[in-house]
C-alpha cells in the first residue's frame, strides 16, 4: 500500500508587474500602452484582410476599451465607487 505524505508548500507572492508607460491618452479610454496600440494595430489589419468581419472585430474592440478604461482606473488607485461609475460612464459612452 502507498503512503500519502502532506507537506505544506511555500506560496510566495511575487510582486505586481510595473505597467508598461502610456504612448499616449486616448479620449474614451484614457492612458494608452504599446500592447493596447498593437492590439488595436493587429485588430484593424486581421478586419482589412477580412480573416474577422467587422461586426465582430467591433465588438471585440469595444470589449478590449471597457477593459483598458477599467484598468485604468483600477491602477490609478480610485475607490470602488469611482471605479464602477468610469465603467458605467465608458459603457454609456459607446453606445
Amino acid at each position: 500500500m502507498t503512503e500519502v505524505i502532506h507537506t505544506e508548500a511555500q506560496v510566495t507572492v511575487e510582486p505586481a508587474k510595473e505597467t508598461p508607460p502610456a504612448l499616449f491618452s486616448l479620449p474614451l479610454v484614457g492612458p494608452t500602452t504599446v500592447e493596447d496600440v498593437t492590439f488595436y494595430t493587429v485588430l484593424g489589419v486581421v478586419t482589412v484582410v477580412k480573416l474577422v468581419h467587422w461586426p465582430t472585430a467591433a465588438l471585440i474592440g469595444s470589449v478590449h476599451v471597457l477593459h483598458q478604461r477599467a484598468r485604468n482606473l483600477a491602477l490609478s488607485g480610485s475607490e470602488r465607487g469611482e471605479f464602477l461609475e468610469g465603467t458605467l460612464e465608458a459603457t454609456e459612452e459607446l453606445f
